[in-house]
């Protein structure tokens, strides 16, 4: 075997491969319905919602999602999200954000194909927070339309669904909340991530050194 063979060889089997994360932007319905607070603001961040704004923004996990999931809750793998409802905005860097469901379902190669997404953020009160501190909420569902809710109150602090503490899941509108709702849900796509980039191993690099060793105290000793 000659030394460009060899080199080719040893090139082959040392470098290896890291998997790029990815992510999945939502684009959702335009609202067809919005119902506003009632004047004057009684309580919390009173906000209207405005026809045609929609719910959108995205989430990256650190490995594409697996094919043919089913109902799978994705919250563990989600490194990050972040979306707009049009009058709030929902980030996994906010210590007031909580998810109360992250759960989709994909394909033969790893699209979306199913999803109920719902995402909180505390607009009132302290953590641990207490029945009538008051939230903002979004919900995404592949079974239901797009809807929004800002500034209602919390009936019940629970875990939820996704495993997230000091949640909320039941609310009760009053004077101060507003409303929107679209006519049909939206839908999720991947952002095309980068392609994988060749990487060295520890064990790799050994290989390398020593093999190049070998080679310089092989020209040596023909000198």
């Amino acid at each position: 075997m000659d030394l460009k063979h060899s080199l080719f060889t040893l090139a082959v089997c040392c470098v290896s491969s890291t998997v790029s994360a990815a992510s999945y932007v939502y684009k959702g319905a335009p609202y067809t319905l919005v119902q506003d607070f009632a004047g004057p603001c009684g309580e919390g961040p009173c906000a209207n919602y405005v026809i045609g704004e929609k719910v959108t923004g995205q989430f990256t996990t650190a490995v594409p999602l697996a094919p043919n999931l089913s109902n799978q809750n994705i919250l563990p793998s989600v490194t990050s999200y972040a979306f707009s409802d049009g009058v709030d905005t929902y980030s996994s860097a906010d210590p007031n954000a909580r998810v109360d469901d992250f759960v989709v379902s994909t394909d033969s190669n790893g699209n979306i194909s199913a999803f109920d997404v719902m995402l909180i953020i505390w607009q009132t009160g302290t953590s641990p927070h207490a029945a009538g501190d008051r939230v903002a909420r979004f919900a995404v569902s592949s079974s239901f339309e797009d809807l929004a809710e800002n500034d209602a109150p919390c009936v019940v602090i629970v875990t939820a669904p996704s495993g997230a503490s000091d949640a909320c899941v039941t609310f009760a509108p009053d004077g101060s909340t507003s409303l929107s709702e679209a006519n049909t849900y939206g839908a999720f796509s991947i952002v095309t991530a980068p392609a994988p980039v060749p990487t060295l191993s520890g064990w790799a690099i050994l290989s390398l050194f020593l093999f190049v060793a070998g080679i310089a105290r092989l020209a040596l000793s023909t000198v």
